[in-house]
């Protein structure tokens, strides 16, 4: 710490006491992000950890192997792409329905345009 000190005082031209300030500040910050970095990989790895001894400790017990968390992830797409295809075509049906009946409600004497008698001349 102490060369770290003078390291600053001489950089910043400040006397070591401001020095020693700086470094304290800069040392506390440093270890603050450092923990968080740390505390997070540890988390991680404490959660992978847990899930392979839960597959283990499943496979054991079953003699299946576990779903891992992908083949769960890919039949929730599957599903979901499903589901969102059902949706377009109950949607597509629904407007089809419903431009029938706009389009009869528009159609005043129940003939189409093409079906109109000609105008004589």
């Amino acid at each position: 710490m102490e060369a770290l000190i003078k390291k600053i005082a001489e950089h910043a031209q400040i006397d070591e006491a401001k020095a020693k300030l700086a470094a304290e500040a800069a040392v506390a910050y440093i270890n603050s992000r450092v923990a968080t970095a740390v505390d997070t990989q540890v988390a991680e790895a404490v959660q992978k950890l847990a899930f392979t001894i839960k597959a283990e400790v499943h496979e054991a017990v079953t003699g299946e192997p576990a779903t891992s968390t992908m083949e769960r992830l890919s039949g929730f797409a599957a599903g979901a792409k499903d589901k969102i295809g059902d949706l377009a075509e109950d949607a597509g049906e629904a407007i089809s329905g419903f431009a029938k009946k706009v389009g009869g409600f528009f159609n005043f004497g129940g003939k189409k345009e093409e079906e109109k008698p000609e105008e004589k001349k």
